[in-house]
């Protein structure tokens, strides 16, 4: 495998190799323990962002709309509540 990859120059393409060795080498184990993930630095990440944002800020409208009607809920109850009659 090394032959193959010093004949064709591929040792730019080959960074994690001595890591991944050394991991197999502390007790981890491909493909139940230790797995590649593919990395694209030139996608964006805004997209995420964005759709992160706009779920918090749902998030934060329906607890404002939960809350202000548990106010209305709990004014409307007040009087009930302060005037309850005498027990005897």
């Amino acid at each position: 495998m090394f032959q193959f990859v010093k004949m064709f120059k591929m040792t730019e393409v080959y960074h994690f190799h001595d890591m991944i060795d050394m991991l197999i080498e502390c007790g981890y184990k491909k493909g139940t323990t230790l797995f590649g993930y593919g990395y694209d630095f030139r996608q964006s990440n805004r997209y995420a962002r964005s759709r992160f944002l706009f779920l918090v800020d749902s998030y934060m409208q329906l607890i404002y709309v939960f809350l202000v009607d548990l106010f209305r809920i709990s004014v409307a109850l007040m009087p009930i509540i302060l005037n309850k009659p005498k027990q005897n």
